[in-house]
């Protein structure tokens, strides 16, 4: 009889899970305007017409970005396509071709055929009669929160916006907007090297290897409860930054040794072959310059923490000894470290080093010069460069200087400011003259922020800790009164 009760409590508090889910779920569809547009990332859009029923297409910007549109492969009725997996292909005039990824994950229900037959609907109503798919979700309440609405989508299409005009000659501007609405086609006016460039910069998707990263974060939060993993930091000032020019820089390592004097850390080797290999920064140095030899001559790019504007070192720290301070810097605490070193695992830039041949080893790594900033002094860093490599200020400020860089010079920028938006966005940015992968930085991080990529794991904790206690609980008295029936048998025998 106790199994029965058992299984019947378990069962009860699933279906009482599942409806409360369904609830959440129907309560934020009902929330939204019948024509409010969702994007994902990968530059398709969501309308929901309720938790069963959705429109899915293309934005306005890839329906065109394309060049001439010839062709829309679509798929079939009935297939289950999952959020973020290619849906259907975009094939201009010129055979450009662009696969855009599902935003929502759902089984089809309906496709657009009219579009199949004359593409140019896609461009010129991509988000009504353009529409592409009409899909029945699944899993809808995590497939909403990585969805971009209102001025988190706004941000993300005038950043599109403004990579792509740093990429147009002065003479072609005119030609990507009229009235606010990219036009039709603007893509084939884009060389073939830029059209590529952009494509693989604005349509790439988090990879397999930055997955496992992510969910390797996923579960050391598990252990830390404290506190959710998509939480920010409470930001009640504006943060600061540093923006790195790398066509500035001439290699001549100021930064390591100011940056060695200010931490009281073992002064670097001043002999010029520490480039003749890679480096990254250590225990006993905290930020390092390498030289990398690019498509464009040779360069030199300055590493070291981030400072990511939603650390994932931080979240996953069960004792939150690695901290994000308001005005931007991520610091270490050692009075509040037990060594775990999950904050190593976390990092997507494998920053924190642990001093391994310390009898009291410590976390090791760039705190942005936290005990300057609090007596009003800039970073060492920053203080000592000669060529003006390094800009410290508001981070706000930062990208209005390096958008205004890329703009007047544009032939001498690569389009882009690497930190803006990488894994949520980071206190230090980079202008360089080449692709950044060039200058040794990771590329294929993708734009969420780390932390976000943990909320649908951790909405299961709840139940199984609600769950798990009552289960073990029943089970023990069960086999409790089992032993004691048989006991009883036995002494009556």
């Amino acid at each position: 009889m106790s199994y029965i009760l058992l299984i019947i409590f378990v069962a009860t508090a699933l279906a009482l899970d599942a409806y409360l889910r369904r609830r959440r779920v129907l309560a934020t569809v009902k929330a939204m305007s019948s024509d409010e547009v969702l994007f994902h990332q990968g530059h398709g859009w969501v309308r929901m017409y309720g938790v069963d029923d959705a429109a899915v297409g293309v934005s306005d910007f890839a329906a065109n970005f394309v060049g001439k549109l010839v062709s829309v492969d679509l798929p079939e009725t009935g297939r289950r396509l999952r959020q973020g997996e290619p849906a259907w292909t975009l094939v201009s005039e010129g055979q450009r071709k662009i696969e855009i990824p599902m935003p929502i994950d759902g089984f089809v229900t309906e496709r657009n055929d009219a579009v199949v037959r004359h593409p140019e609907i896609a461009q010129r109503s991509p988000y009504e009669n353009g529409w592409l798919l009409r899909v029945r979700p699944r899993k809808l309440r995590p497939g909403l929160q990585r969805l971009l609405r209102g001025s988190e989508a706004n941000a993300w299409l005038d950043a599109t916006r403004d990579t792509v005009m740093a990429r147009l000659t002065p003479g072609m501007g005119a030609l990507a907007r009229d009235g606010g609405e990219w036009v039709a086609g603007f893509g084939e006016t884009l060389s073939a090297h830029d059209w590529e460039t952009l494509k693989s910069e604005l349509f790439s998707s988090l990879d397999r290897r930055s997955f496992v990263r992510s969910m390797c974060a996923a579960g050391i939060c598990v252990a830390g409860l404290n506190r959710p993993a998509g939480e920010r930091s409470e930001i009640s000032v504006e943060p600061v930054g540093m923006l790195v020019d790398t066509t500035r820089c001439a290699g001549c390592r100021m930064c390591e040794f100011a940056c060695a004097e200010a931490h009281g850390l073992p002064k670097p080797e001043a002999d010029s072959s520490v480039f003749e290999q890679e480096r990254s920064p250590s225990e006993t140095q905290w930020t390092v310059v390498d030289r990398r030899e690019t498509e464009k001559g040779t360069f030199h790019a300055k590493r070291q923490c981030m400072h990511c504007l939603q650390p994932a070192c931080a979240v996953a720290c069960l004792t939150k000894a690695m901290r994000k301070r308001a005005e931007g810097p991520v610091v270490w605490r050692e009075a509040n470290c037990m060594g775990c070193r999950y904050c190593m695992v976390a990092c997507p830039f494998d920053v924190p080093k642990f001093e391994f041949r310390s009898a009291v080893p410590k976390i090791q790594k760039c705190n942005l010069c936290w005990e300057r900033l609090e007596k009003g002094e800039q970073p060492a860093c920053a203080a000592n460069c000669p060529t003006k490599a390094l800009m410290f200020g508001k981070r706000s400020e930062l990208i209005a200087e390096a958008r205004r860089r890329i703009h007047e010079n544009g032939e001498k920028y690569y389009p882009h400011i690497y930190g803006e938006h990488e894994v949520g966005g980071t206190s230090w940015l980079y202008l360089s003259a080449v692709p950044f992968e060039q200058l040794g930085l990771p590329t294929d991080l993708g734009t969420a922020a780390y932390p976000t990529l943990t909320k649908e794991f951790l909405f299961g904790v709840p139940i199984v800790l609600t769950l798990l206690p009552p289960m073990l609980l029943g089970l023990a008295r069960a086999t409790k009164r089992e032993d004691g029936g048989e006991s009883r048998g036995e002494d009556h025998a």
